[in-house]
């Protein structure tokens, strides 16, 4: 299997890239929980069927765009800027796309043991960004949730709606999460807790909790997970004291109606998930 070799100021995203993959397959291809964490000299095993590409050639590539002049609430997390590179480094080709065409999402995750917080807990951040037709970057931020709740769990009180997968056949449903990446999603007809809500348009990868510690981590066995997911981990709205997720994206439920008007009519948009 070709390997790259990180270097001085590489991303996961750029890396990604470089050889026409996305962060996701990067971070399968690695066993990696975290492929936000890289180092200088790491050795990453390319996807299968992606090929090396030579130092000339990454030399030839285009130089990334100058950031875009902002505007609007950038929210807790600083300058729209920060949002714009995390599309660019992180997003996929239909990520970066969608952003040149006026769409936007980017989901920045802190990584919490689920298990210390039974209902849950909105510590991530859910951004809605648009560049408009003057180039002019626009940014709006939600109170937002990327991981299950310890009520669904193996052994907690909403065990029953938690995950039906066991990936390690050791008798206990192990809760998965989304891997970093790219996805999209698109509009549902119908409602999900008597509201809107969104599901992706291919099967997505998770990684699951095998050893039951709370933790997505090495620690896990085979956790990275590409097909028993399905399509099943949504964007939708949370409680206001409770996440209200086995794993899907959901929004605080007072903030979630600005999230739709903020999205407005499109039908679908780009979601890039990556670790804080």
């Amino acid at each position: 299997m070709p390997e790259h070799v990180v270097g001085s100021g590489e991303t996961p995203g750029s890396v990604a890239g470089r050889y026409k993959t996305n962060v996701a397959a990067l971070a399968q291809a690695n066993g990696m929980a975290n492929v936000n964490l890289i180092r200088v000299g790491q050795r990453l095993r390319l996807p299968v069927g992606v090929r090396a590409v030579s130092n000339a050639a990454a030399a030839a590539a285009p130089a990334p765009a100058p950031a875009a002049p902002t505007r609007g609430t950038p929210g807790r997390e600083g300058s729209a800027n920060r949002f714009v590179r995390v599309i660019e480094q992180h997003g996929d080709a239909r990520a970066r796309g969608d952003f040149a065409a006026g769409r936007k999402v980017v989901a920045l995750r802190v990584i919490t043991n689920h298990r210390k917080h039974v209902k849950g807990i909105f510590d991530d951040l859910i951004a809605v960004v648009q560049r408009g037709s003057d180039g002019i970057v626009s940014v709006r931020t939600f109170d937002g949730n990327t991981e299950p709740a310890g009520e669904y769990a193996w052994g907690g009180a909403r065990a029953f709606k938690g995950s039906k997968v066991d990936i390690d056949r050791d008798g206990r449903m192990d809760t998965g999460r989304l891997v970093p990446g790219s996805y999209r999603f698109v509009r549902e007809p119908g409602v999900y807790a008597k509201r809107p809500f969104f599901r992706a348009d291919r099967t997505q990868v998770a990684e699951r909790d095998t050893n039951q510690d709370g933790n997505f981590d090495a620690r896990d066995k085979n956790r990275i997970d590409t097909k028993r997911a399905g399509r099943s981990m949504l964007v939708h709205v949370g409680g206001e004291n409770s996440t209200g997720s086995a794993g899907c994206q959901t929004i605080r439920k007072s903030q979630y109606s600005l999230f739709l008007s903020t999205i407005g009519m499109q039908r679908g948009f780009a979601y890039v998930l990556v670790n804080k």
